[in-house]
């Protein structure tokens, strides 16, 4: 059991890494929880400034990213898009 949370939080900072990586949207309000492989992605996610990404398009990206993540086995996405 403890050898699985050890690979859930290495997984965890892994998929917290991807998020930042992205220029186009501010995920600094999505929480990530991984359990068992399962990412679980949650919060909001909004646009940078001044930035005219198609939000829906980028969390879409986002969740395919994710699902790249090594040790990743598949992805819950209820992050909350902003209203345009």
């Amino acid at each position: 059991m403890g050898r699985h949370r050890a690979q859930d939080q290495t997984v965890r900072r892994e998929v917290r890494k991807e998020l930042v990586k992205r220029q186009s949207v501010d995920c600094s309000l999505v929480d990530v929880a991984v359990m068992n492989g399962v990412a679980y992605l949650g919060g909001e996610v909004r646009p940078v400034r001044h930035s005219n990404v198609d939000i829906k398009e980028e969390m879409a990206l986002i969740e395919s990213i994710v699902r790249q993540v090594p040790g990743v086995r598949d992805v819950v996405n209820r992050v909350k898009l902003p209203f345009r």
